[in-house]
């Protein structure tokens, strides 16, 4: 488990975004994350403090848009946020 304060991987601000775009998740304890996944598939991160993780989140494996768990994993453990990310439409072409 991850300690007491990293109850929720859900991300600070806007929490409906295209893929590729950049989210923080401000959290306590972050300085040894090992990965940060959207649904199953795994993203981009940077630690830039033991608050906060800058990620960049990937594609959908269909491409579609719909919502994604995210999935933060330290050195302590786990913490999930069911469906806390959605993902939206690309601009048209």
């Amino acid at each position: 488990m991850l300690r007491q304060a990293a109850s929720s991987a859900a991300p600070d601000g806007p929490a409906e975004l295209s893929a590729g775009c950049s989210t923080r998740h401000h959290l306590n304890h972050l300085s040894t994350t090992q990965s940060v996944a959207f649904g199953a598939t795994l993203a981009p991160f940077s630690v830039l403090s033991d608050t906060s993780v800058s990620v960049v989140t990937p594609p959908t494996p269909d491409g579609a848009p719909g919502t994604a768990d995210v999935t933060l994993t330290t050195t302590g453990g786990s913490a999930l946020a069911a469906g806390a990310f959605t993902y939206l439409a690309g601009p048209g072409i």
